[in-house]
């Protein structure tokens, strides 16, 4: 903005216009009251189209300043929408892994009674063959003695 303020009133023809009426000098004699006037008047006409040229760029610079506020103000805007939407996402994503978290505990837990349930049984099945094994072999030591015995 600086530079935009510098580049408004820095043109070459209206500083020369205010440099000359702000050093304007009267080179008329006090007695001679038309030259004295005629000079009075060019130099209320200098400073008044310095004044107008001064106001227009004061108005083109207003102009100017309220677009660049305007325009800051919708990108601070554009930047806290982004914030929202991105605070959002994280919110969303937390309960997201806070969903999957305890998703993922229910399955452990569950894996964990079923490797529980499948120790058992496979315990409850090898005392079983055990059992029966035992069985087998005393039925056939019987059997092997009845053969021998002849107890058939």
């Amino acid at each position: 903005m600086g530079r935009s303020a510098a580049s408004t009133f820095d043109e070459e023809a209206f500083m020369m216009d205010c440099e000359k009426a702000f050093n304007y000098k009267l080179t008329s004699t006090r007695y001679d009251f038309k030259n004295r006037e005629a000079e009075q008047e060019n130099l209320v006409r200098l400073l008044r189209r310095c004044l107008r040229t001064a106001f227009a760029k004061k108005d083109s610079l207003v102009r100017e300043v309220a677009s660049m506020a305007d325009l800051a103000q919708q990108q601070l805007e554009g930047a806290r929408l982004a914030v929202a939407s991105a605070e959002a996402a994280r919110d969303a994503a937390k309960v997201d892994h806070s969903v999957t978290s305890a998703a993922l505990q229910r399955a452990r837990e569950e894996a964990k009674r079923a490797q529980e349930h499948f120790d058992t049984t496979l315990a409850a099945l090898h005392q079983e063959l055990d059992d029966k094994t035992e069985e087998a072999a005393a039925a056939a030591d019987e059997a092997g003695a009845c053969w021998f015995l002849g107890c058939v």
